[in-house]
């Protein structure tokens, strides 16, 4: 895979880069924001089943808190709870009983009809069989009754007011909420109120609700549902029955998120005189993949409005860019296959622009090592033609002179001699030099035999001293390198002025570089004739013609072998003399 990558061609790979550059990310978004939903969801969900089961339990609690606020007057009420006590003494007369029962019933029966809902029954069952019983609102109690759970539950909280089991009265199922009306008497007399479960259900019921509830007392079980038939069975025949254990323990409405539905349970009627009971409600949360789904099928036009923007400018983009890197490269192949006049120009400020601009000056720096090794080439071929040309003509002169000087020892011509002497020494040493490179003691020997010859040319009028630092006497300079600028000299300065004249020669080490200076105390040049010089020597445009054609040659041969770095500076002072300063680096080897 990497290598099929790599054989890709750049626009390819810069495509594919940009892709992923983009891809990548919007993956990455749309993840984040498909969680973000999901969770925006689940949560939206959360806040609405709270809310509604809120709801849901205030409509429970008002419901209960009627019957419980009833059943609270009634048990403080001492013209009911006298009535329901009292003990007739012996020979009361039937009259009286009755005319006791007849202002209790014209009192609470109206009240009870009034304040009961549709199908609801409200009965007071005593104990006491002294009263006389003749309605429904007052029944005696029966053995029947004495075996049923609501009974049993009042009699054993006397104080509390009971939701026991539903019951069955004539096909409907019933609600049975008692009170004790009077636990502190010997007598039992119990306030009933026969609540429908289907009137309870109708509080909690919504249509087209996505819910299901359960309201369950202490025991556990049932007492209205949205399934009719669930009513009176166990909690541990529905769906929530994991949660039985938590609801003893409940002191506050607790929401619970699975995966597909949220459960939402509370104590009703928590703060009241109400036995133990709970209201469930489980809700169906929204799927996911439906919001999900319908969030895309809105959102779907802009990303693939913005995706296909991106990659119109990706395209374009890796294009341009591939374009101009194409330039480059076959700029660079021209110049490999030898044209080394190809102009390489990518216009921008980027990288690639600022590449070739490297490349434009790699290849004017190349070409201008080929002129300087074609200069160096022709100097060197010229030089060596010249060699071939001279090389019978110093043998043959070098003889002539010692002949010569046999025949001046002779006729006792010793001065003569000697400048024969000298003169071949100098001959000798152009014929011993077989190299180009020579170290500075040996060119330094040369110069004074040279100085030795010029001496008796001049006479007293030249005078001369050299100088050398210890460390330069093995340094190795171009030969020819410094007799050419002391001949030059003694026939600009020296033989131009009358009187005395100095030749100095010295050379020192100025860090890696060894400079060589030849001054004279000759005629001097004017400004005019050393700016000229100077332009001459920079602009490297003299030609043979040239009066100081020395120096000329001795810095042309210095900046082809080291560079533009080195070569021959001149200082002049009309009247008073010049000095040529020779720099080159410190060899030796």
């Amino acid at each position: 895979m990497l290598q099929r990558f790599n054989d890709l061609r750049f626009h390819k790979k810069l495509l594919l880069a940009y892709f992923l550059l983009i891809l990548l990310p919007i993956l990455m978004i749309v993840t984040f924001v498909f969680a973000d939903m999901i969770h925006s969801v689940k949560q939206e969900d959360i806040v609405r089943a709270e809310s509604a089961f809120q709801q849901s339990l205030l409509s429970v609690d008002n419901y209960f808190n009627g019957y419980i606020d009833l059943s609270q007057t009634l048990a403080t009420d001492t013209f009911l709870t006298g009535f329901l006590n009292k003990k007739y003494a012996a020979g009361t007369t039937y009259e009286k009983k009755h005319f006791d029962y007849s202002e209790v019933s014209r009192t609470y029966l109206p009240r009870f009809t009034y304040e009961s809902l549709d199908g609801d029954v409200f009965t007071i069952k005593t104990g006491n069989r002294d009263i006389l019983c003749y309605t429904n609102l007052f029944l005696y109690i029966t053995a029947e009754d004495e075996n049923t759970d609501w009974y049993k539950n009042s009699i054993e909280h006397p104080n509390s007011c009971i939701l026991s089991a539903p019951v069955t009265n004539q096909g409907r199922k019933m609600l049975p909420m008692t009170l004790c009306l009077t636990p502190q008497s010997g007598i039992v007399n119990i306030l009933k109120m026969d609540i429908m479960a289907s009137n309870l259900c109708n509080v909690l019921s919504i249509e087209k609700s996505d819910k299901e509830f359960y309201i369950v007392n202490q025991d556990m079980v049932v007492l209205a549902s949205h399934d009719y038939r669930l009513i009176g069975q166990n909690i541990e025949s529905i769906p929530c029955r994991d949660i039985a254990p938590q609801l003893a323990d409940l002191k506050d409405v607790q929401i619970l998120q699975g995966d597909d539905q949220i459960l939402a349970m509370g104590r009703v009627c928590a703060n009241s005189i109400l036995s133990d009971c709970y209201l469930i409600e489980i809700f169906r949360t929204t799927p996911a993949s439906g919001y999900v789904r319908d969030t895309f099928r809105l959102s779907a036009p802009l990303w693939i409005a913005v995706l296909l923007l991106d990659m119109a400018m990706i395209v374009l983009f890796s294009r341009w860019q591939s374009r101009r890197i194409s330039g480059l490269v076959q700029s660079v192949r021209k110049i490999t296959e030898g044209d080394m006049d190809t102009a390489v120009s990518i216009e921008g400020r980027d990288e690639i622009a600022e590449l070739s601009q490297h490349v434009q000056q790699m290849m004017d720096h190349i070409n201008q090592l080929i002129h300087n090794v074609y200069e160096s080439e022709l100097q060197s071929k010229a030089s060596e033609i010249r060699a071939l040309q001279s090389q019978i003509n110093p043998h043959f002169l070098f003889n002539c002179l010692q002949a010569i000087n046999t025949s001046a020892l002779k006729n006792g011509a010793l001065e003569t001699s000697d400048l024969i002497v000298n003169y071949s020494r100098v001959v000798r040493k152009s014929i011993e030099w077989k190299t180009d490179i020579v170290t500075i003691r040996q060119e330094l020997d040369l110069v004074k035999d040279y100085l030795l010859i010029q001496r008796e040319r001049f006479a007293d009028r030249l005078q001369y001293a050299i100088q050398t630092d210890p460390r330069c006497e093995e340094a190795r300079i171009p030969k020819f390198t410094i007799q050419p600028i002391v001949e030059n000299a003694l026939f600009h300065g020296v033989e131009a002025k009358a009187g005395v004249c100095r030749v100095n020669v010295s050379a020192m080490v100025d860090g890696n570089d060894l400079l060589i200076c030849v001054e004279d105390t000759g005629i001097g040049m004017s400004q005019e004739r050393l700016s000229h010089i100077r332009t001459v020597i920079a602009e490297d445009t003299f030609t043979p013609q040239e009066a100081h054609i020395g120096i000329l040659n001795v810095h042309r041969r210095i900046r082809l072998l080291y560079g533009q770095t080195y070569g021959v500076s001149i200082e002049s002072t009309l009247g008073e003399g010049t000095r040529v300063i020779i720099r080159l680096p410190f060899r030796q080897s």
